[in-house]
């Protein structure tokens, strides 16, 4: 199994994603917008083990890779910090 596809932390999930992203930081929060809401209509996929979220490297990888060229799935406007969160995400290959 490939160290991206094992499931972790949420808060450990920031961290390994700071890593590759040369030290730029999302928060806890964005990944659970992520998870609710998504980006571009795909939602990130996790799961709740004991009260604690749990996601993968893979998985935001998954999920962003079909978010070029998406439309968001509701009508709402997609707050500004998601927005760049997502344009982060893009630039960086994930």
């Amino acid at each position: 199994m490939d160290d991206d596809d094992r499931l972790v932390l949420f808060s450990v999930l920031v961290v390994l994603l700071a890593q590759r992203l040369g030290g730029t930081q999302i928060h806890v929060s964005t990944l659970h917008r992520w998870r609710t809401r998504g980006i571009g209509g795909r939602l990130l996929e996790a799961t709740r083990l004991g009260g604690r979220w749990f996601s993968s490297v893979a998985a935001v990888n998954s999920m962003s890779a079909h978010e070029a060229g998406a439309v968001p799935a509701t009508s709402q406007p997609l707050r500004r910090s998601t927005n760049a969160q997502s344009v982060l995400v893009e630039q960086h290959g994930f």
